[in-house]
């Protein structure tokens, strides 16, 4: 079935893909206001290289600086670890926050900035603004300080602790009223695709052409012969 075809074919049911698509609009925007800015802090780690190694007055080599990278790499998943979340939850409970050590390894991800990189980053998410900062900086502390009781070495140290609340964006509707558009009016054209390829009927010449494989089909004109 060539285009021309379905085309012609389609434009009758052209309703469908409108409705689909403006179905597809108000789904869209509906979902983008159910999207709520969340606030998150952010602690940036550093994995030991020589010049920090100086300050704690270690000496070390290249080659145990790509080490002690990858060991703190490697390590990053204690970091929902109970151990780590209870020290945590302690030092929360010095500073005034009381926070169940359970809850701690939902709020916070770990991971390298960027591949081979020696900076890492940790982020606390919450749903209360006031407890993005101290979540973050103390499950930052609780993971260096278990790092260091496990390895006996200061791989991992804090670079920059958490000082200020962030807010992740809420949803576009022109974004996701858009993509609801686009979406819908893509399922329906697929559903009219299928619905003229399902449809049987003959109605025109090319029909019989098609489904009778007959090469040459003309319209003999009725008469009324007396």
């Amino acid at each position: 079935m060539d285009i021309k075809t379905i085309i012609l074919k389609g434009r009758r049911r052209v309703w469908i893909a409108i409705v689909l698509a403006i179905v597809g609009m108000i789904v869209g925007f509906n979902y983008a206001g159910r999207i709520v800015p969340t606030p998150f802090a952010v602690v940036t780690l550093i994995s030991i290289d020589t010049d920090r190694a100086a300050i704690f007055g270690m000496e070390m080599t290249l080659d145990e600086v790509v080490i002690s990278r990858r060991i703190a790499t490697e390590l990053m998943g204690i970091i929902d670890s109970t151990r780590v979340t209870r020290l945590a939850a302690r030092y929360l409970s010095e500073g005034g926050y009381e926070v169940n050590y359970r809850s701690l390894a939902g709020m916070v991800t770990l991971q390298q900035q960027a591949p081979n990189s020696s900076i890492l980053t940790l982020r606390a998410s919450t749903r209360n603004p006031s407890l993005a900062v101290p979540v973050a900086n103390a499950m930052a502390i609780a993971f260096v300080d278990t790092l260091y009781e496990y390895t006996g070495v200061v791989y991992v140290s804090v670079l920059d602790y958490a000082d200020s609340v962030r807010y992740t964006a809420g949803g576009s509707r022109t974004m996701f009223g858009g993509a609801g558009i686009i979406g819908g009016g893509a399922v329906g054209l697929v559903i009219i695709y299928m619905l003229i390829l399902a449809d049987d009927r003959i109605k025109t010449i090319e029909d019989v052409k098609r489904i009778k494989g007959v090469g040459r089909v003309s319209i003999i004109p009725r008469h009324d012969i007396k």
